[in-house]
C-alpha cells in the first residue's frame, strides 16, 4: 500500500482511542473544561453508565459565539498559544483535542452562553457531521451533552463493560475531580437519581464527604513547604491501610496524576510502618512552579515528568516521613495510661512486645546511623555448630575493612571450620539468646552480602534484631517496667506501630465499655 494522508475523521477517531477509552475518560475531560472555565457549580447527569448519555452543565464563563465552531475542531484551544505557554501550563486542559475526539465518536451538542451576552448558542455533531450554529436558551455557562458514545465505532463499543462497571469508573473520575476542588459545588446523577451532592466548603470537609468519616478520623494532616514546593493534604495512619490502592489520590498543581516517582517516595515513607502487602491511603497535593513539570507526556494527561525528579522525591519522602514519625499515638497512649484512674479519658491496651520492638528498632537505627552500636562482651563466650555458609559470612566480615558484624555490635570468632563462638553482642540486645540472634544476623549477611544487608536491607536486618530484644508476649512486667515502656513510647517516633506495621496499642472509650456492660439498658 502506498503512503497516503488519512481523512480528518479517521485521524480524530484514532486520537479518540487515546483520549476517550471509555465514558469515564470523556467525563474527566468535560469536567476539566468546566473547571478551566472558572465554574463554581458543576452538575453531571449520566444515563446507562454514561454510554447512552453523559451531560455536564456548569456556570463558567461560557464560549463566545465566534469560538463555538472551533470547540469541535482538533487542536483548537483557548488555553495555550505559544511554546512558552506549553512549557508553563497552568490549566487542566491545553491540547485542544478532547472535545473534537469525543464529538467524532458520538452525537454531541454544546449549549453555551458567554457572560454579559443576550442569549446562548448551540452547536451539534453527529460523528463527522457538524451542524451550523444556532441560537439557544440557557441562563449562563455551558452544557455539553454526549449521547450514544461509540455509535459509529462498533469495534470500540464492544469493549465496553456492563453498565454498573462503566458507571463505577465514571463515579471514580467524578470523585477525583471533586476532591481536587472543594471550592466548587458538584452534583452527580445516574439514570435520573441524585447520588452525590458536594457543597462548597473547606478541603477537610470535602475529604470527609468523599472518602468517609473513618478516613478523616484515621488520617494525619500535613502541610510542608520548601524551596518553592508545597505538599499538603491528609495521609492515613499506617493502621488504616487497604488491600488495594483504591484510596490513593495525588494531585500536581491541581491535576490528578499517576506518577511512579511520587508513588515510590510515598512507599518509602511508609516502608517500615506498613504491614506486609497492605497499601496506604492518602489525598496529597503537590504544588510547584509549572515550568518545573511537563504535563505534555500523554494525551490522557495523567502522567508528568519533573525537571528535578530527585529533589521532588526527597521533598515528598521527607515531608510524609516527618508527618508519620510524629509520636501522636504514643502520646495518646501515655496520656490515657496516666488517666487510668480518672472515671471519665477509657481503657488503653498496649501490646508490650510490639511496642518494645518499635522502641528497640528506632534505637538501633539511630545507633547504626551514628556508628555507635555499643558491644557487650560476654563473660563466657558461647560456641555453636555452624554450616559452611555461616562460617564464610563471618570470615568475609572479618576480612573486610569495615567489619559489618562489628558495626552491628557483634564479636564472633571462628573456632574451627564448623564452629563459631559469640564473644560479644549489642548492649541493647544483651538479654537476647546470643546463638539465635547471631544465626539470624548471619543468615541475612550470607543471603544478601554485607554491603546490601547494611544498606537496602538495613531496616529488615535491624527489625530482626529488635524482635529478639523485645520483651516476650507472655512475660509479666512490673509496674516500673510498664511505666518505663510508656515513657519510651512517648519519646519514640512511629511508636503507634511495630516495624511490621501492626498497631502497638488501641483505646476503648468509656461509651464502648458501657455498651459491653449493657449500662443504660
Amino acid at each position: 500500500m502506498r503512503i497516503q494522508l488519512l481523512p480528518d475523521q479517521l485521524i480524530s477517531q484514532i486520537a479518540a482511542g487515546e483520549v476517550v477509552d471509555r465514558p469515564a475518560s470523556a467525563l474527566k475531560e468535560l469536567l476539566e473544561n468546566s473547571l478551566d472555565a472558572g465554574s463554581t457549580e458543576v452538575s453531571v447527569a449520566l444515563m446507562q453508565g454514561g454510554v447512552k448519555q453523559l451531560r455536564v452543565a456548569d456556570n463558567g464563563k461560557g464560549i463566545a459565539q465566534e469560538d463555538l465552531s472551533l470547540a469541535l475542531t482538533r487542536h483548537a484551544t483557548s488555553k495555550i498559544a505559544t511554546l512558552e505557554d506549553l512549557e508553563s501550563v497552568a490549566s487542566l486542559g491545553f491540547r485542544g483535542e478532547a472535545l473534537a475526539s469525543i464529538a467524532s465518536i458520538s452525537r454531541t451538542q454544546i449549549l453555551s452562553r458567554e457572560q454579559n451576552t443576550k442569549h446562548a448558542w448551540r452547536i451539534a455533531s453527529n460523528g463527522s457531521e457538524i451542524s451550523p450554529i444556532e441560537p439557544a436558551a440557557l441562563d449562563a455557562g455551558t452544557i455539553v451533552e454526549v449521547s450514544d458514545l461509540y455509535f459509529n465505532t462498533p469495534a470500540r463499543r464492544k469493549f465496553l463493560k456492563l453498565e454498573g462497571t462503566e458507571f463505577g469508573h465514571c463515579e471514580d473520575a467524578f470523585e477525583r475531580i471533586a476532591l481536587s476542588r472543594p471550592d466548587v459545588a458538584f452534583t452527580l446523577q445516574h439514570n435520573g437519581r441524585v447520588l452525590s451532592r458536594y457543597a462548597i466548603g473547606a478541603p477537610e470537609r470535602r475529604f470527609t464527604e468523599v472518602l468517609g468519616d473513618e478516613f478523616a478520623a484515621e488520617s494525619l494532616s500535613l502541610d510542608e513547604s520548601a524551596a518553592g514546593l508545597r505538599l499538603w493534604g491528609r495521609a492515613a495512619k499506617p493502621t488504616f491501610n487497604r488491600h488495594s490502592r483504591d484510596t490513593q489520590y495525588v494531585y500536581v498543581n491541581g491535576r490528578f496524576v499517576r506518577d511512579k516517582l511520587i508513588a515510590h517516595a510515598i512507599r518509602q515513607a511508609y516502608q517500615d510502618v506498613l504491614h506486609h502487602d497492605r497499601h496506604p491511603a492518602f489525598v496529597l497535593f503537590l504544588e510547584c512552579d509549572p515550568t518545573l513539570v511537563d504535563v505534555n507526556v500523554h494525551p490522557a494527561k495523567t502522567e508528568v515528568r519533573f525537571r528535578d525528579s530527585q529533589a521532588i522525591h526527597r521533598f515528598i519522602f521527607h515531608s510524609l516521613h516527618k508527618a508519620l514519625a510524629t509520636p501522636t499515638g504514643a502520646s495518646n497512649a501515655v496520656t490515657a495510661g496516666q488517666a487510668a484512674h480518672n472515671p471519665f479519658a477509657g481503657l488503653v491496651v498496649v501490646d508490650m512486645h510490639a511496642a518494645h520492638e518499635r522502641i528497640m528498632y528506632e534505637k538501633l537505627k539511630n545507633a547504626l546511623d551514628a556508628k555507635s552500636v555499643a558491644m557487650q562482651p560476654l563473660l563466657l563466650p558461647v560456641s555453636f555448630h555452624a554450616d559452611k555458609l555461616e562460617v564464610a559470612a563471618v570470615h568475609e566480615a572479618l576480612a573486610s575493612n569495615d567489619n559489618s558484624l562489628q558495626q552491628l555490635g557483634f564479636d564472633i570468632a571462628i573456632l574451627s571450620p564448623t564452629t563459631l563462638a559469640v564473644r560479644g553482642v549489642p548492649v541493647m540486645l544483651q538479654q537476647a539468646d546470643a546463638v539465635t540472634l547471631a544465626r539470624d544476623v548471619l543468615r541475612d549477611l550470607r543471603e544478601f552480602g554485607a554491603s546490601r544487608a547494611l544498606t537496602e536491607r538495613r531496616n529488615e536486618l535491624l527489625g530482626t534484631m529488635a524482635c529478639h530484644a523485645a520483651v516476650r508476649a507472655n512475660r509479666s512486667l512490673t509496674i516500673p517496667e510498664m511505666n518505663a515502656l510508656l515513657r519510651d513510647m512517648e519519646a519514640t517516633e512511629r511508636s503507634g506501630q511495630c516495624n511490621h506495621g501492626r498497631p502497638t496499642w488501641f483505646q476503648v472509650s468509656m461509651s464502648d465499655l458501657d455498651k459491653m456492660f449493657m449500662r443504660g439498658k
